[in-house]
């Protein structure tokens, strides 16, 4: 018997989003003991050993014409997109999930409005980012959860001469701990982009609503955790 295309579409949507019940389960915050024991197996520099999290964002673009002055336009993308900020351990096992926002809401303005958040709930964890989160290391007290985020090279010109007033490139010392974070960054892989790559709906613009890309990533952050269990 055919099926209607408007029922099939139904009938996606609901299993998408019993899936996604079943993938917000898998993601919550774990003790400071299940992110020592997930840390200890990793080869971390000297100076950064600690309990460790990660932290990135990832943009899913959105299918449509969209305009700058749109609440969900993407500069990075030139298109619309929905923003999403992913936190986990050192096992790739996610902890937590924000979004989707508007790709116009900066990864350090979510941290700075959940300071208090970050402080009680990462208490005592290392958490590491790239350098979209350099200002958190200004809303978090670092007595309470350490960020450690790469000092950002200055823009040059195609002359290489530095761009902006008052912008200097990073110190020696500035450049060493650099290198430092890079090391960490490289010993857990980046969950983010393996959602992304094992699920490919989250690689092609979007086509269905919000909230139906909010149960997908529920969903992937589900089986990147079953997988990583």
């Amino acid at each position: 018997m055919p099926v209607s295309s408007k029922t099939l579409q139904h009938n996606v949507h609901k299993v998408r989003r019993l899936l996604g019940k079943w993938g917000r389960k898998s993601v919550k915050m774990g003790s400071f003991e299940e992110w020592e024991e997930a840390t200890k197996y990793l080869k971390l520099p000297f100076d950064l050993e600690g309990p460790c999290l990660c932290v990135d964002s990832l943009a899913i673009r959105k299918f449509g014409k969209a305009r700058s002055s749109d609440w969900d336009w993407s500069k990075k993308l030139r298109a619309l997109a929905k923003h999403f900020m992913v936190l986990w351990d050192g096992g790739g096992r996610i902890q937590k999930i924000w979004g989707g926002f508007s790709p116009k809401l900066l990864d350090e303005q979510i941290v700075e409005l959940q300071r208090d958040w970050w402080m009680e709930q990462c208490k005592g964890a290392v958490v590491v980012g790239d350098s979209k989160f350099s200002e958190a290391r200004e809303y978090v007290d670092s007595r309470a959860t350490t960020f450690h985020v790469p000092y950002a090279e200055p823009r040059r010109n195609k002359a290489g001469q530095i761009c902006g007033k008052g912008a200097v490139p990073p110190t020696k010392e500035q450049k060493k701990y650099n290198a430092a974070v890079a090391e960490l960054k490289g010993c857990v892989e980046n969950v983010g982009e393996t959602m992304k790559r094992k699920f490919h709906a989250l690689q092609r613009p979007w086509r269905e609503s919000d909230k139906q890309l909010d149960h997908l990533m529920y969903i992937a952050a589900g089986v990147c955790n079953d997988e990583a269990t």
